[in-house]
């Protein structure tokens, strides 16, 4: 008969960032040591506060006696199992784990699971919030334990704790005319932070708005883990307001005590970053690049002032091909970029590189253009984040990546399948975001050369660099078309074709994907199948003559085909992949036909070869598009 079982781990207050994951690892072990001793059961669900983690199986069974043996076994395992990325032991125990364990409750069909780990005895208790209702409990089950605990001040499931958090700081702004600025992030954080969550709205000093606005937000969110709010219009743009919301895990009397804590440290932070402020606009910011001698790119790749020099040009490199006309800011920019990592406000604020050299660029006299690549240069920073909105922006962006990518990779310093300290799996993505979505007609491969000859690399390192590179950049790319939703047939029939050039590879995609479900679409892949079929692998790159031509059916193919090498290169140029499939697809009848009316296999050894390459020529067409045979 089916039984329910109940684990929790109680601790002192373990990181906000460790929660989750904990949680994951738990209910991972839990399925696999059960699964393996033959227990059968329904999903087990996790649940957390900072101060416990719960496992709950609602029906749990064993197909014979000992079931709690089994897991008088199985708990100490999952927490012995369970890894954080910091851990401690306390006392004269040798357990490792991110906080020191208090007690343990292990409840099965009412009953205690005895184990001991370290001197600690589970047992069927637990305890409520550590202030506000901590006196000890007797735990039943999964219904009674969750009621007593929101009697004594605990929200035990985290995804209520989140919700009850996301409505009340809504409803908070929305007293002062305002609403939260959204921040996934630092909800999940405070989620975690408190295990009875009192939202708290409170104010600073209107003068601090004339701050940078990421000033703020950075304040708030990163030191003291306050919501910023805006106002509540979209046209003009929203706009701070003089107004924050802290999470507190504390109801108490009297919250403006609390409250005006929360502002007077707020103050202080502000007061800091103003001075900052005020001190790092007394230097214009062109001014600061000399500077950058100083300051560490790697130790083997030389100083920040090497790598904004190599930027600079590598930006023209780009610039040349995308648009010459922005070749000036986008090397302007690329000298700047790096120069604001001198100022005090970044040296405070590590996060707003960039962000800072876009203010103190405009306070500087520099054109909007170019203050604004600079601030995009870090763009995307994480996944989801955005990409660059201006030209310049994303060829400073592009420059900034390709050439740190060629840095790492020419030290061997690639990312390995535990490890990528640098990020480079972040900025090689990054790369194909920013081509993708400019649509920039560069070369993979001609970036990679010329970053590399800007590091002054001998043509051997560079063969190895674009190698290693290439191949890096092979893996990101199908795992990019794959967030895109393409689909796995058309990915590997475009990528075969190779993907240095990413604008011609976008195209492809796009004229194979608005064909799908198109007769004439159909009709073309299954004559390709056919010419597949008799030429194999070979294709034959002599020219056709007419001369052998004797069946009515080839003549006619003959005709399409020359026809159509006219329209397919003219398109195929211009990129205009739709057009060339369009063109292609035309012939497609042609060559059902040439097959239901010609054999092949002619006994003439000329007419033979000769039908030979003209099926050949129709394949050299199609291999600019896709490889067919990959996308049937």
């Amino acid at each position: 008969m089916p039984k329910e079982l109940l684990f929790e781990i109680g601790t002192e207050e373990i990181p906000a960032g460790y929660m989750g994951p904990a949680l994951s690892q738990i209910k991972e072990m839990a399925q696999k040591y059960l699964t393996d001793a033959d227990f059968k059961f329904v999903s087990p669900k996790t649940y957390g506060t900072p101060r416990r983690m719960v496992l709950l199986l609602p029906e749990i069974e064993f197909s014979s006696v000992g079931a709690t043996a089994e897991l008088q076994k199985i708990l100490p395992k999952i927490i012995a199992g369970i890894s954080f990325p910091k851990s401690m032991r306390w006392g004269d125990g040798n357990l490792r784990f991110a906080r020191p364990i208090r007690w343990m409750t292990a409840v099965f069909g009412g009953e205690v699971i005895d184990f001991e780990i370290d001197g600690l005895k589970s047992g069927d208790f637990s305890y409520g919030h550590r202030f506000l209702g901590p006196s000890q409990f007797i735990v039943k089950n999964f219904e009674q334990y969750q009621q007593e605990l929101k009697n004594r001040f605990v929200i035990l499931d985290q995804k209520e704790r989140k919700n009850s958090i996301k409505n009340e700081i809504e409803a908070a702004a929305a007293k002062v005319g305002g609403k939260v600025l959204p921040d996934e992030k630092l909800l999940e954080t405070v989620t975690w932070l408190v295990e009875y969550p009192t939202v708290l709205l409170g104010s600073f000093k209107k003068d601090f708005l004339l701050l940078p606005k990421e000033v703020l937000i950075i304040a708030m969110r990163q030191q003291q883990k306050y919501f910023s709010l805006v106002n509540d219009k979209e046209n003009p743009l929203p706009c701070l307001l003089p107004h924050f919301i802290t999470i507190s895990n504390m109801k108490v009397d009297e919250p403006e005590i609390i409250i005006k804590g929360n502002e007077k440290v707020l103050a202080a932070r502000l007061n800091d970053a103003q001075f900052l402020f005020e001190a790092d606009k007394k230097v214009a910011l062109a001014k600061r690049v000399e500077g950058l001698r100083k300051v560490t790119f790697q130790e083997k790749l030389g100083s920040m002032h090497e790598k904004a020099q190599r930027l600079a040009r590598l930006s023209e490199f780009v610039a040349s091909v995308v648009d010459p006309k922005v070749k000036s800011n986008a090397a302007h920019a690329a000298l700047l970029a790096k120069a604001d990592l001198l100022t005090e406000m970044v040296g405070e604020f590590p996060e707003l590189q960039g962000v800072m050299g876009k203010y103190y660029a405009k306070l500087s006299g520099e054109k909007e253009t170019v203050a604004l690549a600079i601030a995009e240069q870090y763009l995307p920073r994480f996944s989801g984040d955005g990409l660059p909105t201006t030209k310049e922006g994303a060829i400073v962006s592009l420059a900034d990546k390709i050439d740190s990518l060629v840095g790492y990779f020419s030290l061997g310093l690639a990312p390995t399948a535990t490890e990528d300290p640098y990020a480079l799996r972040r900025q090689a993505l990054g790369v194909l975001q920013i081509i993708w979505q400019a649509e920039f007609p560069v070369s993979l491969k001609n970036l990679i050369d010329k970053a590399a000859t800007l590091y002054k690399k001998s043509d051997k390192e560079k063969k190895k660099i674009d190698k290693d590179l290439v191949e890096f950049f092979s893996g990101r790319a199908e795992n990019f078309l794959e967030s895109k939703k393409v689909s796995k047939p058309i990915i590997g029939a475009v990528l075969s074709l190779g993907f240095n050039d990413l604008l011609s590879v976008k195209k492809r995609i796009e004229a194979l994907e608005k064909a799908q479900g198109r007769a004439e679409l159909e009709l073309l892949k299954s004559a390709m199948k056919r010419i597949n079929n008799i030429l194999g692998k070979k294709t034959s790159k002599k020219t056709v003559g007419p001369k052998f031509l004797q069946e009515p059916a080839e003549k006619d193919l003959y005709k399409i085909i020359t026809e159509t090498q006219k329209v397919f290169e003219k398109k195929i140029k211009q990129r205009d992949f739709e057009g060339a499939l369009n063109a292609l697809m035309v012939v497609a009848p042609f060559i059902h036909k040439f097959f239901d009316k010609v054999l092949v296999m002619a006994k003439n050894k000329k007419v033979k070869e000769n039908r030979i390459i003209l099926l050949g020529a129709v394949r050299v067409m199609a291999n600019e598009i896709a490889d067919f045979s990959k996308v049937i």
